[in-house]
């Protein structure tokens, strides 16, 4: 099953985790949520003010955001941000 770029729905609805808890499925919706938000901002960047694309920066906002609404929605996400960095699905086991 493949998703066609004009169609942001069906991508997203692929990052719905069948048979998982409902605080799995949030965080999973805001991994989805904080990457497609900094692919667009950084695209922004580069085609409106002649910004550098850095994909490795593009990805520590994306984890960067995503641990600070995981952590702040979920009292039960009692870890690091290097903890979250180094084993996502260890820090998910919410």
């Amino acid at each position: 099953m493949s998703v066609d770029r004009v169609d942001p729905v069906s991508h997203f609805l692929q990052f719905n985790v069948l048979n998982a808890y409902a605080q799995l499925k949030a965080v999973w919706s805001s991994i989805w949520i904080a990457v497609v938000n900094e692919i667009w901002k950084h695209r922004n960047r580069h085609i409106f003010q002649g910004g550098v694309i850095d994909h490795s920066k593009m990805f520590t906002l994306a984890q960067l955001k995503v641990w600070s609404w995981v952590t702040s929605k979920f009292s039960s996400a009692c870890f690091t941000y290097s903890e979250w960095c180094i084993d996502l699905m260890q820090s998910l086991s919410l």
